[in-house]
């Protein structure tokens, strides 16, 4: 990582240009001299507010954003030789989903906002090629089971987060790992954003995590809109659970207040 938060991604003089063919390509460019990084400001003046509150500030999105948009190999492969880093992983997969579905995912006309989940485009995926794949979810999927093997709390929730970029794109049958990793112990939160994905590609979610999780939230002695939200989005991804009628089971019923 570089300075506050920045990663050593790009090289200092990489510029983009763009046709009406090709999306983006990185060039080389003529530049005068760069500016003086923040860590150069503080050393000269320990007083330097703006550059004290810049060496603060996380740029990896700010990275990620700009490498998308870029959308070449050299940018694909950016994103490809940083998803182990512990700062810059997720948001490297997430680079590479978003790549991948801009060039293979035919848009959707009309639409301003896109329903989420999609339930749309998970039918499509459940009864798509199931051993179809991609490099980059292989790729990420890879870094999702080296970031849970780590054995800490931070490394689990990492892979996590991987594993949801991942299958949302061809993936071919990984359900293993998306079925370990979702029944982790983590909050219920992160949980229903993996649980969403899976549905979106394609993947069943384990009835008994929709039904634990939605106990843990009735559990609640005061449930507040936020909650509520998360009940009623775990509620509609029975139907692609592997026993959507799970809840009229006394054995797995919610708890009477």
């Amino acid at each position: 990582m570089g300075v506050g938060g920045r990663p050593t991604l790009l090289p200092p003089l990489i510029g983009r240009k763009r046709n009406s063919k090709q999306r983006g390509s990185l060039h080389l460019c003529e530049a005068d001299a760069p500016p003086p990084c923040s860590q150069t400001l503080i050393e000269a003046d320990r007083r330097n507010r703006a550059a004290l509150d810049d060496m603060r500030t996380s740029h990896t999105m700010d990275y990620r954003v700009t490498l998308t948009a870029v959308g070449t190999k050299e940018a694909e492969a950016v994103f490809l030789n940083h998803l182990s880093d512990a700062d810059f992983g997720t948001e490297a997969a997430m680079g590479l989903q978003v790549m991948w579905q801009e060039s293979n995912e035919p848009r959707r006309e009309g639409r301003v906002f896109q329903p989420w989940p999609d339930f749309e485009r998970a039918a499509a995926r459940r009864f798509g090629d199931r051993n179809a794949s991609t490099n980059a979810a292989e790729a990420i999927l890879a870094a999702a089971t080296a970031a849970k093997s780590e054995g800490t709390r931070e490394g689990l929730r990492r892979g996590i987060k991987l594993a949801g970029c991942a299958v949302l794109l061809p993936h071919g049958e990984k359900s293993a790992i998306f079925a370990d990793l979702i029944i982790s112990d983590v909050e219920t939160s992160l949980k229903l954003v993996l649980a969403q994905r899976m549905v979106v590609g394609g993947e069943v979610v384990p009835s008994t995590i929709i039904a634990a999780s939605l106990r843990v939230l009735v559990a609640e002695r005061w449930l507040g809109d936020h909650e509520v939200a998360q009940a009623f989005d775990w509620l509609e991804l029975l139907p692609f659970s592997d026993n959507p009628m799970t809840l009229l089971d006394r054995s797995t019923s919610l708890p009477r207040g």
